[in-house]
């Protein structure tokens, strides 16, 4: 029965790209059509063949190419899955094991008081901060390209993690361009020549290799735009980034992955990570290892400057779609499921049609509204996200326009998607939600108000001595304001009297540390997945 499915699906796969798909597909990318806009490449595998491939729109506009299936994409992230396969290689070889501790490759590396493993590194479960966030800081080199050495040379300045090593995922460029020099130093070549003899040789990928340096002529390359402008990418460096490649490459890189020269290394370079915790997660090595409509797929996409790409296999039917943008436009990842709907049968069990239900606003009227307006206020969680709720109208509100309902004592659903939910106490709240690991906890931050004396309290000079970077607080007009020798001066908005937001700033949101006195001894820069990056105020 199994093999009557396979046969099924393979016919079906035939003949809906024959008879149909072609104009679907067409009609799928109209929007990147226009030869005069930067567009995409598309193209879409299936067994031992490239089926389709197209070019939509312009690959370069100065000197007017279209793209097609011969363009040169910078592929951003999607590199990633390839410095995983050579890992993958070198594990099977007994070159290394993914348990190692970095160290041993990578001596200069800050000992962070745990160890950090190959295997954290892949998974993006080792801790360490994204290079770009950190060099967005520090402030970028005079040239706006940020190379390979100075890349290693901000990572090596690290005294601090994120995070214990294991205990979660957190997507960081760092790990892959650490592996990267760990494949250099375990192979003895660079990695640029390593990627080209045992990866791109043995799968006559004649047109793919590792650039670490962006303003190289490359022919043929399809140039980056945003917003109607010019947007080269600024940072060089290869393992998190860093291939150049095309189409037909590609499409021979996708089946690999369903027919490879050595199907155990594919096999390890896909299985799922783990943390600590023994949690299973979806990044594998370079590549997310997930299923899709009951089937399994492989799926990592990029972006970096005016780039876009996505590459996306499902190895049981032998199918791949691959997608390149060069205009900036992140919609087009959505068409790799588009595709799917066209090439890939959905084999889940339909569920169970359950009757509508109707809820009536009524159920959000606050009982009683005089009650619930101590837990009105501004909140924000450790990493900086921020709520605010209202009670207006005998009804609560979370940021001004998302209607609340009661759900017992302190505790508020949202009415339009009851599954989120917040549990208030002592000051705080904490959110439950189906796309949280564990609940996110918010501290409310006290309503106050400052008189430029108290603002004079904060300013000051603050340095980073992991970045090697200052950044100052002054009062002008009543307000406090960020300045530095990077950036221009701006605003910052106070919550409560600890946390620091400014949108405006690398500095969004920080966190005041004080000694025992209460007296302002520095600021810890806690930002989505930037965490713990202290600063001291001078003396």
């Amino acid at each position: 029965m199994k093999y009557f499915w396979l046969i099924f699906l393979t016919c079906l796969i035939v003949v809906t790209c024959r008879a149909q798909s072609a104009d679907q597909i067409t009609r799928l990318f109209s929007k990147w059509a226009d030869p005069s806009k930067p567009g995409c490449v598309v193209g879409i595998v299936r067994h031992d063949s490239l089926i389709y491939a197209k070019g939509f729109g312009a690959a370069d506009l100065e000197h007017p190419a279209p793209n097609t299936p011969e363009s040169i994409y910078y592929m951003c992230s999607v590199s990633k899955q390839f410095t995983g396969y050579g890992i993958a290689l070198l594990v099977s070889e007994g070159k290394l094991k993914l348990g190692d501790d970095v160290h041993r490759y990578l001596p200069w590396l800050a000992d962070f008081g745990k160890p950090i493993t190959i295997q954290n590194l892949l998974n993006h479960t080792s801790g360490l901060r994204d290079f770009i966030n950190l060099a967005a800081i520090a402030g970028r080199p005079a040239s706006g390209i940020l190379d390979e050495q100075q890349a290693l040379s901000l990572i090596a300045r690290e005294r601090t993690l994120n995070f214990e090593p294991g205990s979660k995922f957190s997507y960081s460029n760092t790990n892959y361009l650490l592996l990267a020099e760990i494949v250099r130093v375990v192979s003895g070549e660079s990695f640029e020549s390593f990627t080209a003899e045992h990866i791109f040789k043995p799968l006559h990928m004649t047109s793919s290799r590792f650039i670490s340096d962006p303003r190289e002529v490359i022919p043929n390359r399809a140039m980056s735009y945003e917003n109607g402008r010019n947007s080269p990418q600024q940072t060089g460096g290869v393992g998190d980034g860093g291939l150049y490649s095309n189409m037909d490459d590609l499409a021979r890189w996708a089946m690999h992955y369903y027919d490879p020269a050595d199907s155990a290394v594919i096999r390890l370079m896909t299985i799922q990570g783990k943390l600590n915790s023994g949690k299973t997660i979806t990044y594998a090595m370079g590549i997310n290892s997930e299923h899709y409509h009951g089937w399994k797929r492989y799926i990592h996409n990029g972006s970096l400057a005016g780039y876009r790409t996505i590459l996306v296999v499902y190895p049981e039917l032998e199918t791949g779609f691959i997608l390149l943008g060069n205009g900036g436009d992140g919609s087009l990842y959505q068409k790799v499921d588009d595709l799917a709907a066209l090439f890939v049968p959905d084999q889940r069990k339909p569920a169970a049609a359950s009757p509508a239900v109707k809820r009536d606003s009524i159920l959000a009227n606050l009982p009683s509204p005089e009650n619930t307006k101590s837990l009105a206020g501004d909140y924000i969680a450790e990493n900086g996200y921020h709520l605010q709720f209202t009670v207006r109208d005998g009804r609560f509100w979370l940021n001004g326009k998302t209607l609340m309902q009661p759900a017992g004592r302190d505790t508020f659903k949202i009415f339009a998607n009851p599954a989120v939910s917040y549990v208030f106490h002592n000051h705080a709240t904490d959110l439950y939600s189906p796309v949280l690991d564990e609940p996110m906890h918010l501290l409310q931050c006290p309503a106050t108000t400052f008189t430029e004396k108290q603002l004079a309290a904060y300013t000051g000079n603050y340095d980073c001595p992991e970045m090697g970077c200052s950044y100052g607080l002054v009062v002008k007009d009543g307000r406090l304001y960020w300045t530095s020798s990077i950036y221009p001066d701006t605003k910052v908005t106070l919550l409560g009297t600890d946390d620091l937001m400014s949108p405006d700033s690398e500095l969004d949101h920080v966190h005041i540390r004080r000694d025992r006195k209460g007296q302002i001894t520095g600021f810890e820069l806690n930002s989505g997945e930037m965490m713990h990056l202290r600063f001291q105020k001078r003396p």
